[in-house]
């Protein structure tokens, strides 16, 4: 099962593939005066197709039961570690990132 099913909340599809270098280029534009905010930037992104959640909460986390273990495999105590070392505020953290141990 792929992560869009389990998603809590509604989200779109980008209609182009290639967002991430779209993203790289713009910010190349902006640099360079092609753009002159970060809000004419967001004004050319275009949603494809609306995905909507088709899991109920419990079946939800029944699926999402291990995950860390899955995505980490044995190494998430030693990362959570580390995490605590250098970044013990959590300045870098995203939805499947380690929590200092």
């Amino acid at each position: 099962m792929t992560a869009r099913p389990l998603k809590s909340i509604a989200d779109y599809q980008p209609k182009m593939a290639e967002s991430t270098a779209f993203g790289a280029a713009c910010l190349a534009g902006l640099g360079h005066g092609i753009y002159r905010s970060l809000q004419d930037i967001a004004g050319l992104w275009e949603g494809d197709v609306r995905c909507e959640p088709k899991l109920d909460p419990r079946a939800r986390k029944q699926e999402m039961a291990g995950w860390r273990e899955a995505y980490y495999g044995t190494n998430y105590p030693r990362l959570a570690r580390i995490k605590a070392t250098y970044d013990p505020d959590q300045m870098f953290r995203f939805p499947q990132g380690i929590t200092p141990a």
